[in-house]
């Protein structure tokens, strides 16, 4: 298979204490691979891949990612998101331009299908960080209160100087008809005062293709632990938010807030 475009960049680890590792990534019509190094043959087989038509976007990130620059997402449908960053700003152009050039073509192809994907970051001190495009409706009730200077917007996308919990986040979204795609723990800079701090990352999408549930797979039914004398659910907290949450490891504890009694 003739290769599009080769070099070496820089990947985003999984996992609660991510790093950055510099992968060696071949892209050909079928597949985007990578290797631990530069291969001196095709022998070695790559340390993983994915396969062209399952890419469902690809986005530049303007600003820096964990003091990473030139960085840009990859959606993969149904997968995983890679954070991906480039050396320059034009090896990232070239990168985007090229996996983006596929992405159209498999979808002129197919059935036309946009998937929408919205990045929020919640800080585990303080603020909540909305990257893409929510809807006004959701910006206005995640700013709802606040004066202006607790809230800004620039090259890194929404922010508001407030705590969240994230099942809050997670109630918001789907109410508004978004799905919760993946979650995550990494470090991102606050707009605020540009300090490095760890944060919980949701990614929601919309426009995804709903996958069947397979019958046998069912999931036992449960109900929420009643509130404690010192704390209570949040607003619209039910058995199907919580059933999200279990589903994708997320601490049901994360469902109360503190109602201000003290023992």
């Amino acid at each position: 298979m003739d290769v599009v475009l080769e070099g070496f960049l820089e990947k985003e680890g999984g996992g609660p204490f991510s790093r950055w590792q510099k992968r060696w990534f071949r892209l050909t019509a079928k597949k985007l691979s990578w290797c631990t190094n530069k291969p001196k043959d095709n022998s070695l087989p790559p340390a993983g891949s994915v396969d062209v038509s399952e890419i469902a976007s690809v986005e530049k990130l303007v600003g820096d990612r964990a003091g990473k620059q030139h960085c840009f997402t990859l959606h993969v449908t149904g997968k995983k998101i890679y954070q991906l960053s480039a050396s320059t700003a034009e090896e990232r152009e070239k990168w985007v331009e090229k996996l983006n050039s596929f992405n159209s073509s498999l979808a002129q192809a197919s059935t036309p299908t946009k998937i929408r994907f919205v990045t929020v970051e919640v800080f585990c001190f303080h603020g909540v960080r909305v990257t893409g495009e929510p809807g006004n409706e959701i910006l206005a009730d995640l700013g709802a209160g606040f004066p202006k200077e607790k809230k800004r917007s620039d090259e890194r996308g929404w922010f508001c100087d407030r705590h969240v919990p994230l099942a809050e986040i997670l109630n918001l979204f789907s109410r508004y008809g978004w799905e919760l795609d993946r979650t995550y723990q990494s470090e991102s800079v606050s707009s605020m005062d540009n300090t490095l701090q760890s944060c919980n990352v949701a990614v929601f999408c919309k426009g995804k293709p709903t996958v069947p549930s397979s019958p046998s797979t069912k999931s036992q039914p449960f109900s929420i632990p009643k509130e404690k004398s010192d704390q209570k659910l949040i607003e619209g907290a039910d058995e199907e938010l919580a059933q999200l949450m279990v589903e994708f490891n997320i601490p049901l504890d994360l469902l109360y807030i503190s109602n201000g009694i003290s023992s």
